[in-house]
């Protein structure tokens, strides 16, 4: 009989850390007494960094307090999300099924979410329970990528640190559409960066907004013959999305925090 497990994302008892761009974690394995090192149970450690550099200090002392313990790390970032779960890990010959440690990551949340479904699904015997959702962190604020879609219209937007503190964002867009013609229009700071884009179907296009501290943007669809006179009105256009630029980083109207204990 084929074993399908969902994973259980738990909402009970959820806190939220407090805002840090990086985070450590750490797995260890402890057997228990009387019992094969390799029935041995897995255990993690975690804990909100205050800079990238800060993670080599405290990865150096975790393998020094567990060096016989099997230790593992990962260093969580502002530009990806990841959970971390358990789950009951069948071991034939052994007589025991250990409790296991496993961390997936994803661009954000969801992306995480089906990475862990697809790793279930590719391996069922490596499971003897439904994988739990112990940690969740959902990525900083700020990241360096951002991608959003508009009526059909995705647009990745990327953020590089420039002169005088300020950051430079650039935008990469392509309409999805087989048969309209989209207008967008983008603006830093509130004013235009260059003329409105017309994209094609299937049309790609590349534009260079500068620097600046917020991004808004507005994407419509238009007939051909709006599309041919190349003459829009966005007088009274209505922005759909607003994106945030900090140290470097983006922030879109979306809220992400960074992490949560389930």
């Amino acid at each position: 009989m084929k074993l399908t497990f969902a994973v259980i994302l738990s909402a009970i008892l959820t806190m939220s850390c407090l805002a840090q761009d990086y985070h450590f974690v750490g797995f260890y394995q402890k057997p228990e007494a009387g019992k094969s090192y390799w029935c041995a149970d897995s255990f993690m450690e975690e804990k909100g960094l205050a800079n990238r550099d800060e993670y080599s200090r405290v990865r150096k002392a975790f393998f020094d307090a567990h060096k016989k313990e099997s230790p593992a790390t990962h260093l969580l970032t502002p530009d990806n999300a990841a959970l971390v779960y358990e789950f009951r890990k069948p071991l034939p010959g052994f007589n025991c099924i250990p409790n296991a440690l496993g961390i997936v990551t994803g661009a954000d949340v969801e992306g995480a979410t089906r990475q862990l479904a697809k790793r279930i699904a590719e391996h069922p015997k490596s499971y003897a329970s439904k994988p739990r959702i112990i940690f969740t962190w959902k990525g900083g604020e700020y990241k360096k990528t951002v991608v959003r879609t508009y009526d059909g219209v995705e647009i990745k937007f990327t953020s590089a640190k420039a002169s005088a503190g300020k950051t430079a964002v650039f935008a990469q867009g392509k309409n999805t559409s087989t048969d309209n013609t989209a207008v967008v229009v983008l603006t830093m700071d509130g004013k235009p960066s260059g003329k409105p884009i017309l994209v094609p179907p299937g049309g790609r296009f590349n534009h260079n907004l500068g620097k600046g501290e917020n991004v808004s943007v507005d994407v419509r669809y238009i007939s051909h013959e709006e599309a041919s006179t190349g003459v829009i009105d966005f007088i009274k256009s209505t922005i759909r999305d607003w994106i945030t630029v900090k140290d470097g980083r983006m922030k879109p109207t979306r809220d992400t925090g960074p992490a949560e204990r389930n």
